[in-house]
């Protein structure tokens, strides 16, 4: 948690709405919601960020299973600050909409190679897509077990049904400014 979270000295979200085995449930929050926070002073980066489910189909046509881990479809960060805690393996991180990173772990255990095209199942249609990279997270090749699909923000707002909304918002603060003095501002 500590490497992937690592550069983020403030994260926006909504309130908790329930709490079920260790697991939070929250509202998304208006993408408008940004503006604001990028206007606040000490701020030196803000981004938004979904995450949703997506489930890999592999080779032979069968759902990539966890044993119980989720399986995470994300949007991919666009700014440096907030890229610390990914590792990115082989080739590049998703440019448009067609295209997709892939866990090191997942990757390594299905064959999936970058330029492969790979079918994922999403709230909505499923859908295929190109992969452009394969991401670890420091020396880990994945998060707990799960399996993760990251796309670019305006592809995951679409494809995990949060267009106009985010789930979390990244925030870096400026230099001399605190997380806690930006927290308190923002």
């Amino acid at each position: 948690f500590d490497e992937v979270t690592q550069g983020i000295d403030v994260a926006v979200r909504s309130e908790e709405t329930f709490s079920s085995q260790g697991t939070e449930v929250r509202d998304p929050i208006p993408a408008t919601v940004l503006d604001g926070v990028k206007a606040v002073d000490g701020v030196k980066v803000a981004e938004g960020s979904v995450t949703g489910f997506a489930q890999f189909i592999d080779k032979n046509g069968k759902a990539v299973t966890t044993g119980g881990a989720p399986t995470l479809g994300v949007s991919v960060s666009s700014a440096p600050e907030l890229q610390a805690g990914t590792t990115l393996r082989e080739g590049r991180l998703p440019a448009g909409s067609d295209e997709m990173v892939v866990d090191a772990q997942t990757a390594e255990k299905h064959g999936f190679k970058v330029g492969d095209r790979v079918k994922v199942l999403l709230q909505g249609p499923a859908r295929t897509f190109t992969v452009s990279g394969i991401i670890g997270f420091g020396s880990a090749g994945n998060l707990g077990g799960a399996t993760l699909a990251g796309f670019t923000l305006p592809t995951a707002q679409e494809v995990l049904n949060r267009e106009g909304r985010f789930d979390e918002i990244d925030v870096v603060a400026a230099e001399g400014v605190t997380p806690e003095q930006l927290r308190d501002r923002v």
